[in-house]
């Protein structure tokens, strides 16, 4: 997967899905614990500097603020005060000679009381960072992210040849556990098209991703409200973490697919790319999945292009990537979700 959501990320996706009318459940409606605020200062700026923070907190809708005389004991830091049941936490901070105030959240001035909002607010939501479950990519733990995999895990046990990309997605969506918000994904042209291929031996994951792609969309996991849930972006828009068609490996070629580096006569006359790569798949018992939207970029047409090889004795894997080399194009080998290899037929010009 690619870099780790960033929260920012993760509030970005959460609009783009609100602003498509996606039904999400929102944070609001999750039990938040109360947080009080008890800040110190100097004997002297307990007076009018404190009574004017008061205010300012108070303006920015921060309330359960004490203020207090600084004394050699106080610490800063967040005390859990509250029960399992009823969550309360004690945040003490200290206003410093510059006019600034420390928090565990970092420091803040009156003009930043705005980003201290959204620490406390995350702090009622989530509690302490280190007593949150450790995460994962997209933003997950590692019990959600082994869950999601585990869903996506499941075989499209469908034929999807003659089928169109919208309803290949719905039928998948409709055997998941998590849900799934295509939004205005796959409508008009780009749902109607038919691919043509056959994903029903491909992991559910590989194939959502696999047909989103094609019509320009990523697979995107998110957290909402404690809970997984699936949705489509545009590529242009996506975050930069999302879920790839296949993950790539680093096995040795011959331990994940012999076949490939099995000695054989190959030769090739004049063939098309699908043909040529249809008739290896079946010796090598792998699928084949084109990126398609990379070829339509780069002017690869795939029906045009023609496959040549004089006889000679060879492995397929040379072989291949000899001949889509003379066209613009290179397989890679990836494992999905149920670590089953396959072949990703791509540009050798990155798009």
């Amino acid at each position: 997967m690619r870099d780790r959501f960033s929260t920012k990320t993760t509030a970005y996706l959460l609009a783009t899905l609100l602003a498509c009318s996606a039904c999400l459940t929102t944070a609001a409606a999750q039990a938040a614990a109360r947080v009080r605020l008890e800040l110190f200062g100097e004997a002297q700026q307990v007076g009018i500097a404190m009574q004017d923070w008061a205010q300012a907190l108070d303006r920015a809708g921060i309330s359960g603020v004490r203020i207090s005389s600084l004394t050699s004991s106080v610490r800063i830091g967040v005390t859990d005060e509250g029960t399992p049941q009823q969550p309360a936490y004690v945040v003490t901070g200290v206003l410093s000679s510059q006019d600034e105030l420390t928090l565990p959240g970092g420091k803040y001035r009156r003009s930043d009381l705005k980003k201290l909002k959204v620490w406390l607010d995350d702090l009622a939501a989530n509690g302490p960072e280190n007593r949150r479950p450790q995460k994962t990519v997209f933003g997950l733990t590692v019990e959600q992210f082994d869950d999601l995999r585990d869903d996506l895990s499941q075989t499209t046990a469908f034929s999807t040849v003659k089928l169109p990309c919208r309803e290949i997605a719905e039928k998948i969506a409709g055997q998941l556990r998590h849900p799934l918000h295509l939004g205005e994904a796959l409508k008009g042209a780009d749902g109607d098209a038919k691919l043509g291929d056959e994903l029903s031996s491909i992991p559910f994951g590989t194939s959502l991703a696999y047909v989103l792609h094609s019509a320009g969309y990523r697979l995107v996991p998110f957290a909402s409200n404690k809970r997984v849930e699936l949705a489509a972006a545009k590529a242009k828009d996506a975050p930069v973490e999302y879920w790839l068609i296949g993950r790539p490996t680093e096995k040795p070629l011959g331990e994940i697919l012999p076949g490939m580096v099995e000695f054989r006569n190959v030769n090739v006359e004049n063939a098309t790319v699908p043909q040529v790569l249809k008739a290896i798949g079946e010796k090598i018992k792998a699928p084949i999945l084109y990126d398609y939207p990379a070829m339509a970029k780069n002017g690869v047409d795939l029906g045009a292009a023609k496959l040549n090889f004089p006889r000679e004795r060879t492995t397929y894997g040379t072989a291949l990537r000899k001949m889509l080399f003379k066209v613009g194009l290179k397989y890679e080998v990836r494992l999905d979700e149920a670590d089953r290899p396959f072949l990703w037929i791509t540009t050798l010009k990155r798009t």
